[in-house]
């Protein structure tokens, strides 16, 4: 069973999973098989996994830049409320 929790975007691995499921389900196997081996190359290593997948820093960055611009638009809404006020 493959750990995804850990991932931020583990999307491409998930659709991955389910094409071998999927192909197996239609019983073609050659094409299961070609599948699953792609999955274990990828699972192998671990900088194609990341470079799939992301990088912690990246999603911790973004969230940092995504909470400032929040911030910024607040208070830009504040001031916009006090000058409606005077």
């Amino acid at each position: 069973m493959l750990e995804f929790t850990q991932m931020v975007q583990p999307d491409d691995l998930l659709q991955l999973c389910q094409a071998v499921s999927t192909a197996r389900q239609l019983q073609n196997y050659r094409k299961e098989n070609l599948l699953y081996f792609e999955l274990i190359d990828i699972i192998r290593s671990p900088e194609l996994v990341k470079a799939m997948t992301g990088a912690w820093s990246e999603k911790f960055y973004t969230q940092q830049n995504d909470n400032k611009q929040l911030q910024n638009q607040e208070q830009i809404n504040q001031q916009e409320q006090k000058l409606k006020k005077d």
